[in-house]
């Protein structure tokens, strides 16, 4: 279980979504910019964000980052660095 609220992360122009599924079966789990709000211009930018608060110790943003697959861990790592 982790600290993570959707709304909140929501209302902050992001959100952790389910995007299909893995070639094993397995749920892709990534933290995407909710289109809606309008906040962020792209994906990258949310993850930056994201880390960014992580890095500070914020619970919301460190558990939305364990809920991702692992996919998705590495590509934000590689983009955004370690959190």
């Amino acid at each position: 279980m982790t600290n993570f609220d959707q709304e909140q992360a929501l209302a902050e122009g992001w959100g952790v979504f389910e995007a299909g599924q893995s070639e094993d079966g397995s749920a892709r789990i990534e933290i995407q910019r909710f289109d809606d709000a309008k906040i962020f211009a792209d994906d990258h930018k949310a993850w930056t964000h994201v880390v960014g608060l992580a890095r500070q110790g914020s619970q919301l943003h460190r558990g939305a980052l364990e809920l991702v697959d692992a996919r998705a861990r590495r590509v934000i790592e590689h983009l955004c660095g370690p959190w």
